[in-house]
């Protein structure tokens, strides 16, 4: 049978590994939005004298 001690030490070692991948995670995803975006507003601008 496990002490509570160690419960508590597996638990916080987990939850520590989650919030280290989510953290990577959002990173990640915010440079690949902030990526489109850019390209996106690039193409629109370059295309802005086709369209007017």
């Amino acid at each position: 049978m496990m002490r509570i001690e160690e419960k508590m030490s597996r638990l916080m070692c987990q939850t520590g590994a989650c919030s280290l991948v989510l953290g990577i995670l959002s990173l990640i995803a915010g440079l690949v939005l902030g990526v489109l975006g850019i390209v996106n507003g690039s193409r629109l601008l370059k295309h802005h004298s086709d369209m007017v």
